[in-house]
């Protein structure tokens, strides 16, 4: 199965890419995706963002992960399987009013 992963913003920067394909097993989930993204970014992005992402303990909303164009609400959903065509992006929070 291939996942599409789109970085926009400072995602783009730290990840040091646009956009990346990765070649997954079927039944992957977004956490295993997430797992395997490691080895195909920058260090920082690593460090500053899937590390964190990736805790057990965080159960915070995932306001800067988007999947098929709906952002995701809560950590239990990167457990999900993922599905052939399914694309995520990295999106950067929004301000103003």
């Amino acid at each position: 199965m291939r996942l599409v992963v789109r970085f926009s913003g400072l995602f783009r920067s730290l990840s040091g890419m646009k956009e990346v394909t990765l070649d997954l097993r079927e039944e992957c989930t977004l956490r295993d995706a997430l797992q395997e993204l490691k080895k195909n970014v920058q260090p920082e992005f690593v460090t500053q963002i899937l590390i964190p992402l990736l805790e057990e303990n965080n159960t915070g909303p995932l306001r800067l992960l988007v999947k098929n164009h709906r952002h995701m609400h809560s950590v239990a959903e990167i457990d999900v399987p993922l599905k052939e065509g399914d694309t995520v992006s990295f999106l950067p929070p929004m301000e103003g009013g």
